[in-house]
């Protein structure tokens, strides 16, 4: 009888560990506190059920050592990794986002555990527009023997010919340790850029110049709020009460320390998901306006974005220019990848290729900024895939600094967890055949400093 009941107890225990994952976004003491007690259950399966509950779905830095400690516990549970090839067993994977990006769903310890379960050997995190200086990532690599490159993925302003300019991303991965005066000077340049902004928020400039990292942060924090109260009025002008939003559905919508454009979407996919999977008209009444929309993801492309885009949409910072963010990259250490190129125009691509393959800093010219064009990706197809490979390989051929310093095709899956559910993890069949040797080729483009070049 007590075994029946004991089974039974284990058996409530799981079940209520999977709804509390499946709920997701736990903050509140007594979820916390049930997973906290079910780690020490003598039954192995919960121990496993409950280290995985927390590590993926307990969110908030303030429990990051809560998260570490699950995955020390997990990594002694699990099986070794046996001989069957896991589907990207020895990749790198430069492009992937967690938590700290706002449009991120996996927390650090959750997103490096996953890549090491994926068999990925190389992992890049960046985050969005903002220095990455969390170390949750860097202990939980350290804890699961993989090799992280943290970093950032910047939208800076390309020029182009007849006085145009289109934004493009950029990733900068930190490939050393820098200097935090080298860094502060680099923030510096910021501060001025941006110094009539911080002004008209009261910030005082001088002590912004003086420790520009919280200045920054200030002022990303007021421009993305204000653009979030930009987007909610946006929505409330064209659907009124049908997507409104209270701020506390606002917060529980949000993985990481801010709400952002993109949590609205999480919001508005956590309130009105069925709606949106019926189909939701954006003219009411008007059947021709449907549209079905699956998750997060999709209401931020088909709605979120279209305000954000719209001519009322002032609140936004000017991106830094492609020329200064370059420079400023070679004193940092940081190296860059050119993310998705099926998402911007064969002029821009072309454009920054070549803008790139010298980056003056100091009246010197340096090779070997730019590493690659990401290439091994789920998002560049057919065509335009066969146009980015033709271009690298002749630039590589003929043009005279990637003659001598060539640009790497690049694996990047973009993935955000369950808010990118077509960019999984690793690369699967879309990678070179030769791992090991296309991984070191990579770590050594990665690690060694950009060149002087003498014409």
């Amino acid at each position: 009888m007590n075994e029946v009941k004991q089974a039974g107890d284990r058996t409530n225990v799981r079940t209520q560990i999977e709804t509390l994952k499946k709920r997701g976004y736990l903050r509140e003491v007594d979820s916390i506190g049930f997973l906290r007690r079910a780690l020490d259950s003598p039954d192995r399966k919960i121990q496993q059920e409950s280290c995985r509950a927390i590590i993926e779905e307990v969110i908030g830095v303030e429990h990051k050592e809560m998260r570490l400690h699950a995955l020390e516990r997990l990594k002694r549970l699990l099986p070794h990794p046996g001989p069957q090839k896991r589907p990207s067993e020895g990749q790198v994977d430069l492009h992937t986002h967690d938590s700290f990006s706002e449009d991120g769903y996996p927390t650090p310890s959750a997103l490096l555990l996953a890549a090491y379960e994926e068999g990925l050997s190389t992992l890049g995190v960046v985050s969005h527009n903002q220095r990455y200086t969390d170390d949750e990532a860097d202990r939980s690599a350290t804890l699961l023997g993989l090799e992280l490159f943290k970093g950032t993925e910047v939208s800076v302003s390309v020029p182009l010919e007849g006085n145009r300019s289109e934004s493009l991303h950029l990733i900068q991965l930190y490939v050393g340790e820098t200097d935090p005066e080298v860094i502060n000077h680099s923030l510096r340049g910021y501060v001025v850029q941006y110094q009539e902004t911080l002004r008209s928020l009261g910030y005082d400039l001088r002590r912004a110049l003086e420790d520009p990292f919280p200045a920054l942060a200030f002022l990303r924090e007021k421009s993305s709020y204000k653009e979030t109260l930009f987007v909610l009025r946006w929505l409330e002008e064209r659907h009124h009460s049908r997507l409104s939003l209270t701020p506390q559905e606002l917060e529980d919508a949000c993985r990481g320390n801010g709400i952002y454009p993109f949590t609205i979407a999480v919001a508005l996919w956590k309130k009105f998901g069925e709606q949106f999977q019926a189909g939701f008209e954006l003219v009411e009444g008007d059947p021709t306006s449907r549209l079905t929309m699956g998750g997060a993801g999709e209401i931020y492309e088909r709605l979120i974005r279209k305000a954000r885009q719209s001519d009322g949409a002032r609140s936004r910072l000017l991106s830094p220019d492609l020329k200064g963010m370059a420079s400023r990259a070679v004193p940092l250490r940081r190296k860059l990848v050119l993310p998705h190129p099926n998402e911007c125009s064969r002029e821009v691509l072309e454009t920054t290729l070549e803008k790139l393959a010298l980056v003056e800093v100091e009246d010197r010219k340096y090779a070997g900024l730019l590493v690659g064009v990401e290439y091994y990706s789920h998002k560049l197809k057919g065509e335009m895939k066969e146009w980015v490979g033709g271009l690298v390989e002749r630039l590589n051929r003929t043009h005279p600094v990637y003659r001598r310093h060539p640009l790497l095709l690049l694996p990047g899956s973009d993935h955000h967890g369950k808010f990118s559910p077509l960019c999984s993890l690793g690369l699967g069949e879309n990678y070179p055949i030769e791992r090991e040797p296309y991984r070191q080729q990579i770590r050594e483009a990665l690690l060694n400093p950009p060149a002087l070049f003498e014409e």
